[in-house]
């Protein structure tokens, strides 16, 4: 193990005991809500937290995913952000800890706001930010072949240092699809472009198309019989 995940350890599993009552993160539910899913989300957090010490990580992340989905928690994020890292997916990396500090606020102890400010200052070097616009507006647009939204995107896709394929789809248009190279510390703009799918107009009303003549076959020369006669 690296020396520098046993911090990492150590702090996720601390954070199970701060998260057992995880759905106090939520606030009351509204009328008509239903009850927080509490113990399921403890259940998958716990779960987590031990694929994680077992360095299974594609589990853990599976697992710290769900518990956040059921009950969210702004600690979750510091564990999402970890397992990330670990998985060398930086571009996740960076989001779940940027939404930690934020969403955390003033609850984030002063010493784990530093170590975490620290992790995404290195994270930014290791992630390019890419821009994408479109043609036309409403075109869903994804990454890898995951959707991340809807034309126009509201701020830049953070992605990981290297290719990616690009794709844009809207309905009565030609679909887009470009394959690009991003760099760290960049910041790049694209434009995939959607032609419009030109509908051929139908027949006015009462006018049919002009009826075909028909096609006589050809008629084949009758070989004439040849008699032979003969004579004494």
């Amino acid at each position: 193990m690296r020396p520098s995940a046993l911090p990492a350890l150590l702090s996720i599993s601390l954070l199970v005991t701060a998260t057992s009552n995880v759905a106090l993160a939520q606030g009351a539910p509204g009328k008509g809500a239903a009850p927080p899913k509490s113990d399921e989300a403890s259940e998958h957090f716990r779960a987590g937290v031990g694929f994680y010490k077992d360095r299974d990580f594609p589990a853990a992340m599976v697992e710290f995913k769900r518990a956040y989905e059921l009950a969210p928690n702004y600690r979750v994020l510091y564990n999402l952000g970890q397992t990330a890292r670990e998985l060398r997916d930086y571009a996740a990396a960076l989001t779940a800890f940027e939404r930690y500090l934020r969403e955390g606020g003033s609850e984030v102890p002063p010493a784990r706001r530093k170590d975490v400010q620290t992790s995404v200052d290195e994270l930014k070097k290791k992630v390019g930010k890419l821009k994408v616009t479109t043609s036309v507006a409403g075109a869903e647009i994804s990454v890898d072949d995951q959707p991340v939204g809807v034309s126009p995107l509201a701020e830049a896709i953070t992605l990981n240092v290297g290719k990616h394929k690009l794709s844009a789809t809207l309905s009565g248009h030609t679909p887009a699809q470009r394959v690009v190279e991003v760099a760290g510390s960049t910041e790049d703009a694209v434009t995939l472009d959607l032609p419009k799918i030109e509908k051929v107009d139908p027949l006015p009303p009462g006018v049919v198309d002009p009826p075909k003549e028909p096609v006589t076959p050809a008629k084949t020369a009758t070989p004439r019989s040849v008699w032979i006669m003969g004579g004494v």
